[in-house]
């Protein structure tokens, strides 16, 4: 979600449209700078790095590394063949074996039977190599497509990664010096330069 953002916080809009900040930094720093009537960008942009810290993991925000910082925090976070013969079984038995016509018709049975035997294992062997190959074409297809996918989704997450490391880093960060001199001037700021025991949201 692309939080509104108002217009006292304007210049962190190259930063909300890339998706740094969402609504939780974008109201809380409206909230903690509001106090300070002449806060510029460089104090709003510490402010909502700030609270952004904690909400992704980091104790701290190293403002000489923010970008790399925000960068790789976004990088982290998108199945029978019929064989067309009759098969019905021949009775040789019920034949006169002495007589020429059935020994022809005998012949003859045996002859087709033998033929229709061979012919159907035949065409099922051929059926069921047929089936086989198109089993393993269809499962060397799957694995092609799957390993495909695969390779695709990590070219494409790395390319993303990539350009959004890119995107980052073009954005308008200022100058760290300019930066800690506009934190340190800043009413809202308190500077510690050692252990610090006092509370941090004391009562002002």
């Amino acid at each position: 979600m692309i939080p509104t953002l108002p217009s006292s916080l304007g210049a962190l809009a190259p930063w909300v449209d890339a998706r740094v900040f969402g609504p939780a930094e974008v109201h809380a720093t409206e909230v903690v700078t509001r106090t300070d009537p002449v806060c510029s960008m460089l104090v709003q942009l510490g402010a909502a790095l700030a609270l952004w810290a904690p909400l992704h993991g980091h104790v701290c925000i190293d403002l000489g590394n923010a970008a790399s910082m925000v960068a790789a925090e976004l990088a982290t976070s998108g199945d029978s063949v019929g064989d067309g013969f009759d098969q019905s079984p021949v009775d040789v038995a019920a034949r006169d074996s002495n007589n020429p016509a059935d020994q022809r018709s005998s012949t003859t049975a045996s002859a087709n039977g033998s033929a229709n035997g061979s012919a159907n294992g035949s065409a099922n062997g051929s059926a069921n190599a047929s089936a086989n190959a198109s089993a393993n074409a269809s499962a060397n297809a799957s694995a092609n497509a799957s390993a495909n996918a695969s390779a695709n989704g990590s070219a494409n997450g790395s390319a993303n990664g990539s350009a959004n490391g890119t995107a980052i880093h073009a954005l308008p960060w200022p100058d760290v010096a300019s930066w800690l001199h506009a934190l340190r001037s800043s009413s809202i700021v308190r500077v510690v330069t050692g252990p610090d025991p006092t509370t941090v949201l004391d009562d002002q």
